[in-house]
C-alpha cells in the first residue's frame, strides 16, 4: 500500500501548474521593471513543468497498486467506464465555463484573419475558417475529446489544460494492455524487472529522440513556423504521454514487489525523497538568482524554443522524479510527513483535478474583473495557453486561493447532488438498469468499481478502495441513485471502516425505507 503522501503531493502538483501559469511581465512585450517577484514566477517556469510530468507518472503507479490483477478482456468497457466517466463530468462543467468566457471575448467584429505570431487570441487558426467555421470544429474536438491529438494544433484551446484530459485518455485506453505486458514482465524475477525498467525509460527517452531530432536537423533553420506546429504537436501527443503513464505503472510492480515500506531500511527512502526536494529547491532558487528565463533565456533564438526547453527539463529527470514518488509512496522522511497531512490529503487533495480544470475561468474572471480585460492575449507563437496572467504577488495568491475554494465547491457539489445523476445518466444512456433489485453487497460493489475501477470484498478497507479522487460523498450520491431508500450522509460512510461496514449500513437503510 503507498503512502498518502502521495495523495496529499497530488495537490501540491495542481498548485504547481496554477504557479505555472502566472507572472507580472514574464516576457518581453510586457512593460515593467524586472522584480523579484517577476523572477520568483519566470524562473519557475523552468521547472513548472514537472506538475504535469508528475501527474502522468503519478497517474499510472497509484492506478496499478490500486489493481490485483489484469483487466480481463470482458471487463474492458466497464473499466473505462469507471475510470473515464466520473471524472469527465468536471470536465464538461470546467468546458463551458471556458466556452462562455471565450464568447465573452471573442465576439465575431473581434474575429482575425490568422497571422503566425500574432498575440491576438480571437483569430482563425491554421485552417483559416470563419469565425463560425472555427467554432464548430473547435468545439466538435473539445466534445470528442481528442485536443491532445495534432489536430489540436490547428484549433482553438477552448479550454487550455484538458488536452492533458485528452492525453490521459488515452493512457486509460491502452492501461489494459500496458499492465498485461509489465505484469508478465513483473513475474519474471528481479532481474526482469530492472531490465524492464531499464527498456520503459529507454523508450521514453526515444519519445524526446523523435521529437527533437527531426527539429533540431531541419526545422529549426528552415521553417520556424512548421517547427512550432512539429514540436506543439509532440509537447501533446498521447502516445508519448503513456509511455511516461507507463513508467509510472512499472513503478507500481516495482513496489508491489519488494515492498519498500515493510523493509528495515524504508527510512532509506525519507532520506532520499528529503534530499531531491532540498535539490529541487536549490536549483529553483539559482535560477531566480541568475535570472533564468527573465535575464537569460534557454534560447537565444525565439521564445517558441525557450519555452519548449523549459518542458523538457523535467522529461528529462523522469527517471529522477519516478525515484521521487517511490520514495513518497513508501512515506518516510519529513517531506513525507507534511504531505500525509489530513487536511491536506482529506480536504484539498480531492479538489487537485479541479483545481487543474477551474483555475483557468477563474483566471479569466480574475482578470475581468480587477483590469477590465479578459485573460486571453496569445504568445507570439502558438500555443495551447495565452501569455501567462500579469498580477503582483498577493493577487496570485489571492487568485490561487480562490481557485482552491471554488474547486472544493464545485467538487463537493458535484459529488453530492450530481455524480449519482450522471452516472444514472450514462447507464440509462448505455441501456442497462438502475440494479435496485441487487442485494446491498452487490450495490456497494457495483458504485466502488463505477467510481475507482476496483473490485472490492467486504473485508477491503474502504480506505484501500481508490476513491480519494473523488471523495466518499461521491460513493453517497452514487448509491443513493440506485436506490431510493437509500439516504446515507459522508459522516456516516466515514465511521465505515471496511465494506462490509458500509454494506451493513446500506442494508440498514434499505430495510428503514422498505418498512416505512
Amino acid at each position: 500500500m503507498m503512502s498518502e503522501a502521495t495523495v496529499g503531493f497530488r495537490f501540491v502538483l495542481s498548485v504547481m501548474v496554477c504557479f505555472n501559469h502566472i507572472g507580472d511581465h514574464a516576457w518581453p512585450f510586457e512593460a515593467g521593471p524586472v522584480t523579484v517577484w517577476s523572477s520568483v514566477v519566470t524562473s519557475f517556469r523552468t521547472m513548472g513543468d514537472i506538475g504535469v510530468v508528475c501527474f502522468a507518472i503519478l497517474a499510472g503507479f497509484s492506478l496499478t497498486m490500486s489493481m490485483d490483477q489484469p483487466v480481463a478482456r470482458s471487463g474492458y468497457l466497464r473499466f473505462f467506464e469507471s475510470r473515464l466517466v466520473p471524472i469527465h463530468l468536471i470536465y464538461l462543467i470546467s468546458s463551458l465555463f471556458c466556452a462562455i468566457n471565450r464568447l465573452c471575448f471573442c465576439s465575431p467584429s473581434r474575429f482575425q484573419p490568422y497571422t503566425y505570431g500574432s498575440i491576438e487570441s480571437c483569430k482563425a487558426t491554421a485552417l483559416r475558417l470563419s469565425w463560425g467555421g472555427t467554432w464548430v470544429v473547435s468545439l466538435a474536438v473539445l466534445a470528442f475529446n481528442v485536443q491532445a491529438w495534432p489536430v489540436g494544433t490547428v484549433v482553438w484551446q477552448i479550454s487550455y489544460y484538458t488536452w492533458f484530459s485528452s492525453a490521459y485518455q488515452f493512457c486509460i485506453l491502452m492501461y489494459p494492455f500496458i499492465h498485461r505486458v509489465l505484469c508478465d514482465k513483473a513475474s519474471r524475477g528481479p532481474c526482469i524487472l530492472v531490465a524492464t525498467n531499464i527498456a520503459v525509460h529507454g523508450l521514453h527517452y526515444l519519445t524526446l529522440a523523435v521529437m527533437w531530432v527531426p527539429y533540431l536537423s531541419y526545422f529549426r533553420d528552415a521553417d520556424e513556423e512548421r517547427g512550432n506546429y512539429f514540436l506543439y504537436a509532440g509537447y501533446m501527443f498521447p502516445p508519448f504521454w503513456a509511455v511516461r503513464f507507463a513508467c509510472g505503472s512499472l513503478l507500481g510492480f516495482t513496489f508491489a514487489h519488494y515492498r519498500p515500506a515493510q523493509q528495515r531500511s524504508a527510512w532509506m527512502w525519507g532520506v532520499v525523497t528529503d534530499a531531491i526536494t532540498a535539490c529541487v529547491c536549490a536549483a529553483y532558487a539559482l535560477n531566480i538568482a541568475f535570472g533564468v528565463e527573465v535575464k537569460h533565456r534557454l534560447s537565444s533564438k525565439s521564445e517558441m524554443e525557450s519555452r519548449v526547453f523549459c518542458a523538457q527539463i523535467p522529461r528529462f529527470g523522469t527517471p529522477l522524479l519516478c525515484l521521487y514518488l517511490y520514495g513518497l509512496g513508501v512515506g518516510r522522511g519529513f517531506t513525507a510527513r507534511c504531505l500525509q497531512n489530513q487536511f491536506l490529503v482529506r480536504t484539498l487533495a480531492p479538489t487537485s483535478y479541479s483545481i487543474y480544470l477551474l483555475h483557468q475561468p477563474v483566471f479569466e474572471w480574475f482578470s475581468f474583473v480587477t483590469r477590465g480585460a479578459w485573460w486571453s492575449r496569445s504568445k507570439n507563437f502558438v500555443w495551447f495557453s495565452p501569455d501567462p496572467i500579469a498580477v503582483s504577488w498577493w493577487e496570485s495568491v489571492l487568485i490561487v486561493v480562490l481557485t482552491v475554494l471554488l474547486s472544493h465547491v464545485i467538487t463537493r457539489a458535484t459529488n453530492n447532488h450530481l455524480m449519482g445523476k450522471w452516472l444514472a445518466f450514462v447507464r440509462w444512456a448505455t441501456c442497462r438498469s438502475r440494479r435496485a433489485n441487487q442485494d446491498s453487497a452487490q450495490l456497494v460493489a457495483v458504485a466502488i468499481e463505477q467510481l475507482s475501477g476496483m473490485h472490492a470484498s467486504p473485508k477491503t478497507l474502504l480506505q484501500d478502495c481508490g476513491l480519494a479522487s473523488l471523495g466518499i460523498s461521491a460513493l453517497v450520491s452514487v448509491l443513493s441513485s440506485t436506490d431510493a431508500c437509500i439516504r446515507l450522509k459522508a459522516t456516516d460512510v466515514l465511521m465505515c471502516e471496511t465494506v462490509q461496514d458500509l454494506i451493513n449500513l446500506v442494508d440498514a437503510c434499505r430495510n428503514t425505507g422498505n418498512s416505512v
